[in-house]
């Protein structure tokens, strides 16, 4: 178990479909996730590219699988409810059989909505 895990809700995507060359609208299926957000730290904004500085981005840890966006079947990103805000998964880091509490490390970013 992650220390000082909570419960958020995780929306995830099936594949897009198309109507001709127009996508069709898809609701997401909802879960619950268990993990904890944690802040950037100074070396970690400096990696992140120019113009997502600015963004609310943030770090999660989870036991749990999370995704990003597949191009190849074109499967949107994960995206996690949390505090208010709908927060999009933009890279993810497993940390598996060989860590000491196997785990993923997501970068999440705040939806504009």
């Amino acid at each position: 178990m992650i220390l000082g895990a909570q419960q958020f809700t995780l929306r995830r995507f099936g594949p897009t479909r198309y109507s001709g060359h127009q996508p069709l609208p898809q609701s997401p299926s909802t879960s619950v996730i268990f993990g904890t957000f944690q802040p950037l730290n100074g070396e970690e904004l400096q990696l992140l590219p120019e113009g997502d500085r600015v963004r609310d981005t943030q770090k999660f840890y989870t036991e749990q699988e999370i995704r990003t966006v597949n191009e190849l079947t074109e499967t949107p990103a994960d995206e996690l409810e949390a505090y208010g805000q709908v927060y999009e998964v933009h890279r993810v880091e497993r940390h598996g059989p060989g860590a000491p509490l196997p785990h993923f490390k997501a970068l999440l970013v705040r939806k504009q909505l």
